[in-house]
């Protein structure tokens, strides 16, 4: 079958639902898909007897196998497995043991929500104390990872803690921040600039978070971003900070003298490029003001240097990955002539295919069901846009209202906002004529034909192996 049966159109399904063969099953998807399909449907007796052959070989890679999705067979599991392992020969435990063995880092492997079997145990099992003792068995830094919902399945293992249930919509409030990542104290979101004093603070404290990340990579502020997603936001150049202040002051009627500048605090601290890492600058003949875009770039490079390595998958309480905050914070009209905004995406991109990881990747799902293509198109983001089509990123991606590329860009162009906005309505149109410009990118309507694109069901595009998988 060409997806996981685990899979549906707007995301991975709930765990134990299937669905059957469709008209597209091939021998060549079928070899490689059988293996995910039979371990989560054979029956337990079965599946132990395969691993405890002296003749099975883990080490070729079946059970490495992931889908589209970045499921292993451990996020299919059936539910017979989570039955009863409190003692130390249930089959879970059995498995578990061959796993640990064999292949452990699939424990750890993420799908496109950023989940892992962890969080799959944890919203099955009922018995926690039980729970909190099998999860001690790992790597609890591996293991403690937040998803797209905001769950993250141990800080949350107190007997008298709520049950996560991971909920059909998209919407539900995030966790508390796990407390081994330190997080520093800040606003919930960006205070308007009319206070600006808030204003001010808010971005001193994202700058701090960028800082403390050299140190201390696993450093989070108060909304779970880390210092990628703080490099994303905050405001690293005087001059920019100085015409902020100025424009609140005279929207405010406050005289633009009794501004308060915020002192340059990275630009004192400003690493030297990474080794190996070539720093993006602007043309010569390029005019734009010091420390912008360049300057975050060379912070990029720098905090992706294995020295630091900050996580590209780490999901803030929002449920978004960095290049996602990337993608929301920096408008296309704040790019220059050598093009830093492309190098700062093309960087995170790349980097994200070296670490590998479902969730690291610009497939990596929001709790919207968003890819980042699917959210460059909704805020009408041309340059994010072209950079992910340019680099692979999947054009048959849906969101959680099974919308495709041009059914996002279609919707948002005749919403409310746009109407309001003839800025944001052009951008949208501008995006528009890009996809629709090139057909080698291959983008068409997905609902068109009850699901068909191209011939074959959209579903079975968005959901299949991935190429190569392991």
């Amino acid at each position: 079958m060409a997806s996981s049966p685990a899979s549906t159109a707007t995301g991975p399904a709930p765990s134990g639902s299937r669905i059957g063969r469709p008209p597209q099953w091939t021998i060549s998807r079928s070899r490689k898909l059988a293996r995910l399909y039979l371990y989560s449907t054979l029956s337990i007796d079965k599946i132990i007897k395969v691993l405890e052959d002296d003749g099975f070989n883990p080490s070729h890679g079946s059970l490495r196998a992931v889908n589209t999705g970045g499921q292993t067979f451990l996020h299919v599991l059936n539910l017979e497995w989570f039955v009863d392992f409190s003692g130390p020969s249930t089959p879970l435990k059995r498995l578990l043991g061959h796993i640990r063995a064999s292949c452990p880092e699939i424990l750890y492997e993420t799908d496109v929500y950023g989940r892992t079997f962890f969080h799959r145990a944890h919203s099955v099992v009922r018995d926690l104390p039980a729970l909190a003792s099998l999860i001690s068995l790992f790597n609890p830094t591996l293991a403690s990872r937040r998803d797209a919902f905001g769950f993250n399945p141990v800080p949350d293992l107190d007997v008298t803690s709520p049950k996560p249930i991971h909920p059909t919509s998209p919407h539900r409030q995030p966790l508390p921040v796990s407390r081994r990542h330190h997080p520093l104290q800040s606003q919930q979101s960006s205070p308007s600039s009319a206070s600006e004093g808030s204003f001010l603070a808010y971005h001193a404290r994202l700058v701090r978070v960028i800082q403390s990340s050299y140190t201390n990579p696993l450093i989070e502020d108060a909304e779970g971003r880390n210092g990628l997603h703080c490099l994303a936001e905050a405001i690293l150049n005087q001059q920019t900070m100085d015409r902020h202040v100025r424009s609140s002051s005279s929207s405010s009627s406050t005289p633009a003298s009794t501004s308060r500048p915020l002192k340059r605090k990275l630009d004192s601290k400003t690493p030297s490029p990474a080794p190996g890492a070539t720093a993006t600058t602007s043309s010569p003949k390029t005019s734009i003001p010091e420390d912008t875009l360049p300057t975050r770039l060379r912070h990029l490079h720098s905090l992706l240097h294995p020295s630091v390595s900050l996580s590209l998958s780490h999901y803030d309480k929002r449920g978004y990955t960095p290049l996602m905050a990337f993608i929301e914070h920096i408008p296309d009209d704040q790019d220059d002539k050598a093009k830093t905004l492309q190098a700062i995406l093309e960087t995170l991109v790349r980097a994200a295919a070296a670490t590998g990881g479902a969730n690291s990747s610009p497939e990596a799902r929001n709790r919207r069901g968003e890819t980042a293509l699917l959210m460059a198109a909704r805020l009408g983001r041309k340059v994010a846009l072209a950079t992910l089509l340019e680099m692979g990123a999947s054009v048959a991606a849906r969101d959680a209202h099974g919308r495709g590329l041009l059914e996002v860009l279609d919707g948002e162009v005749r919403g409310a906002k746009a109407r309001e906005d003839v800025s944001l309505y052009a951008r949208l149109e501008a995006c528009r004529v890009l996809v629709t410009g090139r057909r080698e990118w291959g983008v068409k309507y997905v609902k068109k034909g009850e699901g068909l694109v191209g011939g074959e069901a959209a579903v079975v595009r968005e959901w299949r192996v991935r190429a190569g998988g392991r």
